[in-house]
């Protein structure tokens, strides 16, 4: 039986003209040779599936053809010559492939030095191509230096890396580099639909789309996909078919998952990711697509012209441009922040399906904050109030009530009072968490007439209780808890035995050092915030 050729190897270009997305690169080299201003060592560096390799043999057929193609303008190799067939083939001692991942020590480094020196044995240089190059211990890399600097004038040196911070800058300098970028959505769907027409592959091309959406700019691993997809399925390709086998899950679930972040319907997403669960999906690709799906709606909001920068189908982007009025830009900046962050805990703590429902539930209830326009607004009037406010500000007299104009309020028992401060308590504990530290440091006093007075522990906390909002908050609890207005007395109660004692605690002083700051005031404010930790 003849063996299979995959797509990525039968599909390899052996022209320059057949290398897709690296045009800076291609024309760079086709200028060098149509000039005459051939290097004697390139450096190709990238991603991996861009492409370098492919260009090195190129190269090499370029610089050894005996019939070179439009040599004056855009030289490509003839693939029909003895030194293009053999180079294509493998069959030729002059053009060595060398993997440095595996002969990566100073030995093989050192037959490399004593081999250069021979001539060629049939083509006019010998090209040596060292892939993954930056795998090349310290000592091999230095045993080059000198060979790589000044190579005989038949010898020509293409080293491939995909991690250039890792070469040593003594070879960088002593080479020609070309940076190999990632390929376009565009590009590789161009690419995948080329090779299913011209293997008359059943598939549809939102299939293909699907898979370049996926490939990471890799070439190489979008052909190996296709190829996998089409030895696996029975019958025609089709969107669904290809998101189950990419780990996507239903691609249908994935719509509904993003339709109900959207909508904020928080069941609806729990249900559409146990779907995705229960279908055996990746969740972790699940969460890259919910990302990049966010990412793009958000460009999409910032401007719809921006759509040329997202790696999607035409009716994909309208389907997005449709649903992007239901959503503000800032909701959709802090949903994409929580699914980034819930992506970096995946890969330290695992859990995916924890930390998906979690960053679901957040996002669900995530709200709209306030226009960075407004904020600033707001702190502009309060520093126009700061500095309109006088030095001293009297206490305005409380106005009092005749005892005709109202009646006389019953007297309130110590449990009645108790009851009151501890429903206080629980609904400051659900509004701020600050406020009830400092409430639960004290206590009630007495509520006479329409005044209650309460103690806190200290000044730290009396200042905070009497802030505007959370006095507001406590009348309005006040009325609702008793019927009617009532004033608030807040004093600070020393422990027993402790009356010369004025230090606060630690976590104390850091909220007086805080409440203090006119910064600190000014922000709270602005954004009607609150102090929920500090630390030193």
């Amino acid at each position: 039986m003849r063996l299979h050729v995959v797509l990525s190897r039968k599909w390899r270009p052996q022209r320059f003209s057949e290398v897709v997305g690296q045009d800076h690169v291609v024309t760079t080299l086709q200028n060098s040779l149509a000039t005459g201003r051939v290097a004697h060592a390139y450096l190709f560096s990238g991603p991996r599936g861009t492409g370098k390799t492919t260009v090195a043999r190129i190269l090499a057929k370029a610089v050894n053809c005996l019939n070179l193609q439009n040599p004056r303008t855009k030289p490509e190799p003839c693939n029909e010559c003895l030194n293009c067939r053999n180079i294509t083939s493998g069959r030729t001692f002059d053009v060595i492939e060398m993997d440095a991942a595996s002969s990566r020590g100073i030995d093989q480094i050192r037959d490399l030095r004593e081999n250069v020196k021979l001539s060629p044995s049939g083509c006019r240089y010998k090209v040596y191509i060292i892939d993954e190059v930056h795998m090349l211990t310290p000592e091999a890399f230095n045993a080059l230096l000198k060979t790589l600097e000044e190579p005989p004038q038949h010898v020509i040196f293409i080293l491939a890396t995909t991690e250039k911070h890792k070469v040593l800058e003594t070879i960088t300098s002593r080479c020609l580099q070309f940076n190999f970028r990632r390929l376009s959505y565009n590009e590789i769907a161009g690419r995948l639909k080329f090779l299913a027409r011209s293997e008359g592959f059943d598939i549809d091309d939102e299939a293909l789309e699907l898979i370049a959406r996926n490939a990471d700019g890799c070439l190489r691993d979008a052909e190996n996909i296709l190829e996998q997809m089409v030895a696996s399925a029975q019958e025609r390709i089709t969107p669904e078919y290809a998101s189950l086998m990419l780990g996507l899950g239903s691609a249908h679930l994935m719509d509904e998952l993003s339709r109900c972040v959207i909508k904020q319907d928080l069941p609806g997403a729990i249900s559409a990711l146990d779907g995705l669960t229960e279908s055996g999906a990746d969740l972790t690709q699940c969460l890259k697509n919910l990302i990049g799906f966010f990412h793009d709606l958000m460009l999409l909001k910032i401007n719809p012209d921006l759509k040329r920068l997202i790696d999607a189908s035409g009716s994909k982007v309208n389907e997005m441009l449709s649903v992007i009025s239901d959503v503000s830009l800032d909701r959709l900046r802090r949903i994409v922040k929580v699914l980034m962050r819930t992506e970096r805990d995946i890969k330290e703590l695992g859990y995916e399906r924890f930390n998906l429902e979690t960053a679901l539930v957040e996002i669900c209830q995530l709200r709209d904050g306030v226009p960075i326009e407004e904020a600033l607004e707001r702190l502009e009037e309060i520093e126009a109030k700061i500095e309109t406010m006088p030095t001293e500000i009297k206490p305005s007299p409380v106005q009092e009530i005749s005892a005709g104009g109202r009646e006389e309020e019953r007297p309130v028992s110590e449990d009645e009072l108790r009851e009151i401060w501890e429903k206080l308590l629980a609904k400051a504990k659900e509004n701020s968490i600050a406020l009830y530290s400092f409430m639960r440091e004290g206590g009630p006093v007495s509520l006479q007439g329409n005044k209650l007075t309460i103690s806190v522990a200290n000044s730290v906390g009396k200042e905070y209780v009497e802030r505007d909002e959370s006095k507001e908050f406590m009348l309005r609890l006040l009325k609702d808890l008793l019927g009617r207005d009532i004033q608030l007395e807040v004093i600070v109660k020393e422990p027993a035995g402790q009356e010369d004692r004025k230090t606060p605690t630690s976590q104390f002083a850091l909220y007086h050092k805080a409440m203090r700051d006119e910064g600190v005031r000014m922000v709270l404010e602005a954004f009607s915030g609150e102090i929920v930790e500090i630390g030193d």
